[in-house]
């Protein structure tokens, strides 16, 4: 054989082994793919968290911005949710569960499972610099949690329910309005059973404000309480949410019945605050309150005290 045909056949030879290298490492990167660890030159901001109006704090990885999508920190926000983790970094499957969901997430997927059933998602939960990092609004909203973006202060904003038979009232506000909201609706749920039935119908949301008042109109209706209500007794308290039930019972009742705008008289003046009244003292007379309080709801009969309380 000349010397050219050898240099021809051994230059085939390489081509080929370099066409196989090449090949395997092709495939070696592909199936590697789903399992990349990002770092931050891929991340565009950081963003915050709020639950219920309060800041959470994060020890290490903050929340991410990564391609337009939140990424939050695990442990971090689930736990603090009241979800119980489990991470299985063999099969790279996240487990998170409370009272009421089991929600499945697996790194690199772009589906998730939530009691059972499959749903999607627009961005993978991700491992970011060595922390599991998970979309947040596809999946609290999936376990009834409302979840929100403020774009000035670029934060997700939380709005948790109160669990068990409460999860139709979504209570948002600081630690002590969330538990005081928590035990009068509880005396709500353990009184007369129309009344219950009444407030879960007509209140969708409690929130802390600086002036009570019952927002009939908002979706869901609405029940901003201040800090003069939510610091009374949890008697009182309860009674004051079953006054503003009516009222939005009064409203949404003109609505269905005559279905165009609800005059003002309908809901509020004499005749609705004594109806209002009525079944408010019912209410403080069936759940045992304190003597002096239903004597004082009592007194308030045939006056026009809403004049004289700029709020409860």
């Amino acid at each position: 054989m000349s010397y050219g045909a050898k240099v021809l056949r051994e230059m085939n030879v390489l081509l080929k082994r370099s066409a196989i290298v090449a090949i395997i490492f092709i495939i070696t990167a592909s199936f590697a793919l789903p399992f990349v660890s990002y770092g931050t030159a891929s991340i565009s901001a950081t963003a915050n968290v709020t639950v219920n109006g309060r800041r959470l704090t994060f020890t290490d990885q903050h929340p991410v911005i990564l391609q337009d999508r939140v990424l939050v920190p695990l442990r971090d926000v689930f736990e603090y949710l009241g979800f119980e983790v489990v991470w299985n970094p063999r099969t790279q499957i996240v487990t998170m569960t409370n009272r009421r969901f089991e929600i499945i997430v697996t790194i690199g997927s772009y589906s998730f499972i939530v009691n059972g059933e499959q749903r999607s998602l627009d961005a993978p939960a991700q491992i970011i610099n060595d922390r599991t990092m998970l979309p947040i609004r596809a999946i609290l909203e999936s376990a009834d949690f409302i979840v929100s973006w403020n774009n000035s202060s670029r934060t997700v904003e939380i709005l948790k329910p109160l669990v068990g038979n409460w999860d139709e009232i979504v209570v948002s506000g600081d630690d002590l309005f969330t538990v005081n909201i928590a035990a009068a609706l509880t005396l709500i749920r353990s009184g007369p059973p129309e009344i219950h039935a009444l407030v879960i119908r007509y209140i969708g949301a409690i929130t802390q404000g600086s002036h009570s008042g019952m927002w009939f109109r908002l979706v869901p209706p609405t029940f901003v309480v201040a800090h003069r209500t939510y610091t009374s007794s949890t008697t009182w308290l309860a009674g004051v949410i079953v006054h503003d039930a009516v009222h939005s019972m009064q409203y949404h009742r003109h609505l269905a019945r005559y279905g165009s705008h609800v005059p003002r008289y309908v809901y509020f003046g004499m005749d609705a605050e004594m109806e209002a009244l009525e079944i408010q003292i019912d209410f403080l007379i069936a759940v045992n309150a304190p003597q002096n309080e239903i004597d004082h709801a009592k007194s308030l009969r045939g006056t026009i005290w809403w004049d004289e309380l700029p709020t409860w």
